[in-house]
């Protein structure tokens, strides 16, 4: 093989290299991205699932329907305060 056939096959093979390392990075990326997204998906879900759990419980705590700004009060509250213990953990 020739001096310049030689060089031409080493430039192609790092353009090769350098393409694949690219990629994987990309695809690195996006994979952190995707599990971020579900991450905060799962939380939001929770949330909503405690904030609803906290309602019902509040509710037969106190024995009688509470009002809307009750309702997002103690569901604020609650949250600050589970977000506060789990902090500690």
């Amino acid at each position: 093989m020739s001096e310049r056939a030689a060089q031409a096959a080493e430039a192609a093979a790092a353009q090769i290299r350098g393409d694949a390392r690219a990629e994987a990075d990309r695809t690195r990326e996006r994979g952190r991205a995707d599990a971020q997204q579900l991450h905060d998906q799962a939380l939001a879900q929770l949330r909503g699932e405690v904030a609803s759990m906290v309602v019902l419980a509040a509710g037969r705590i106190l024995g009688k329907e509470i009002g809307p700004d009750q309702h997002r009060a103690l569901i604020e509250r609650s949250m600050d305060e589970a977000a506060t213990e789990l902090g500690k953990n």
